[in-house]
């Protein structure tokens, strides 16, 4: 962003033509982009700030808890805001006033003009971030779905099943709430796909510097040069292993799918997810189960299905057996006890 350009906000005019917003389901590859992107010369940004979700989850009276009893919290802000005559939009410009102060300030210390703001699960609140800052850019990164949970099972669950259903939203909601965003945005939003990063990151990158009107230098590709990013979330194991964009993974999902249990999962979720819903973000169902079926698979069978991870009310035996699926992996005694003085206290 020049600041010679008399159309753009300058130094110490801090507003939402001065954010970028990146959002993906989570494992999609968004510390990637996100760590390309902030070599941009007036580009700030820091891990996952997640300021947006408490601020406007606070209007929802579902979907969080807090101990002051998130409920309550909620209708008493309703009842206030009703003595307002605009309401909820005066709520929504304070929130504005609130988050641009914040992303300035960040900005004004690291000497930058633009904030980045990389939180996939901005997913969830996708209208009422457009609503609250209707100028800002967004970039949504799509990823081969089979590939993200791959990610999921790899890198967080690895045998934990009764966590599984954590991930829930970020597997089955998160890409229909992406696409229909995606449709209404129009020209605000642009559609990275993780695939292209990889294989082309020269072009993509360009192509996403033009989207932000910021000049493209194949220095940004060099992530690894770059101090990296604050903050305690993101993906610090798996952009430590390569200085710049990589295939050299880019079908570990097919390789971790050797494991029976892993590719039934794998197969399940493509065809929850169904033909129509994988089209809408790119890919082909059928072209990725064959894929799936090809693998050679080591001896052995599935042991938890996907409909008993995914199954929304878990009877007392249901979660007993997962417990003890996960006994039969995890060599930690200490941790599997509590796992079972958990359950039988009914903390699970």
């Amino acid at each position: 962003m020049s600041t010679t350009d008399p159309n753009r906000p300058q130094r110490g005019e801090f507003s939402d033509e001065n954010l970028i917003f990146l959002i993906s389901q989570p494992r999609a590859g968004s510390t990637l982009l996100q760590s390309i992107l902030g070599g941009l010369e007036q580009v700030h940004t820091v891990s996952e700030p997640w300021l947006m979700l408490h601020p406007l989850y606070a209007l929802r009276e579902r979907g969080h808890t807090a101990e002051y009893d998130a409920v309550v919290a909620n209708r008493a802000l309703v009842d206030f805001l009703a003595t307002l005559d605009n309401g909820e939009r005066d709520y929504l410009a304070a929130v504005r006033k609130m988050a641009l102060h914040l992303y300035g300030v960040a900005c004004t210390q690291a000497g930058k003009l633009i904030f980045l703001d990389k939180t996939p699960r901005y997913y969830r609140i996708l209208p009422e971030l457009r609503q609250v800052f209707p100028r800002a850019r967004y970039i949504v990164l799509l990823r081969n779905p089979a590939a993200v949970l791959s990610s999921i099972l790899h890198t967080w669950v690895n045998n934990n099943w009764t966590g599984f259903g954590y991930f829930r939203d970020d597997l089955l909601l998160a890409p229909k709430l992406l696409a229909e965003f995606l449709a209404a945005s129009g020209d605000q939003a642009i559609l990275v796909s993780y695939e292209s990063l990889l294989l082309d990151p020269e072009t993509t990158t360009q192509t996403i510097c033009d989207y932000l009107q910021q000049p493209y230098d194949p220095k940004l590709l060099r992530y690894g040069e770059r101090a990296p990013l604050a903050g305690r979330y993101g993906d610090p194991s798996g952009i430590g292993r390569h200085n710049m964009p990589s295939a050299e993974s880019l079908n570990q999902w097919l390789v971790r799918a050797r494991d029976p249990q892993v590719n039934h999962l794998l197969a399940a979720y493509l065809h929850d997810l169904g033909p129509d819903m994988i089209a809408k973000m790119g890919y082909d169902s059928d072209v990725l189960l064959a894929a799936l079926e090809s693998v050679v698979q080591e001896p052995g069978r599935p042991v938890v299905t996907w409909s008993q991870l995914l199954k929304q009310d878990k009877t007392f035996s249901d979660k007993l057996w997962l417990v003890l699926q996960e006994a039969r992996h995890d060599r930690r005694p200490s941790h599997i006890a509590k796992k079972f003085i958990r359950l039988l206290t009914n903390q699970i």
